[in-house]
């Protein structure tokens, strides 16, 4: 049902289920991972000495659906869905089906069943 709605479901929709996960996460360093202002700050200094060239290396962990909904980095995050803000989601580790190994955290989530 959660994805029926939406293919990067709001970790708020988790909660309706996994109410005590939840509120574990919500007040964890993996909610506030995009919008952290020392996170912010400091990727915007990488992105100033890489001239640009680092492109989402940061981002891919810190904002892990907005990076995989190709959400412009130079965009504010707040213009984007409340997901894109809560970092690193439910999502951004239940729906990834590819191992990657170690490979500067990128990753794919994927959409499908609440039970996939």
């Amino acid at each position: 049902e959660v994805f029926a709605k939406e293919r990067y479901p709001s970790a708020i929709q988790c909660a309706k289920c996994h109410q005590k996960i939840y509120d574990e996460w919500r007040a964890s360093g993996h909610a506030y991972a995009a919008i952290s202002p020392m996170f912010t700050r400091f990727e915007q200094k990488v992105a100033e000495l890489t001239r640009g060239t680092a492109g989402t290396f940061c981002l891919r962990c810190h904002a892990p659906v907005a990076t995989q909904t190709d959400f412009p980095r130079d965009a504010a995050i707040f213009d984007g869905p409340a997901v894109f803000r809560e970092g690193i989601t439910c999502i951004a580790c239940h729906r990834v089906v590819e191992r990657y190994g170690r490979v500067n955290g990128e990753r794919r989530i994927e959409t499908g069943s609440d039970y996939d």
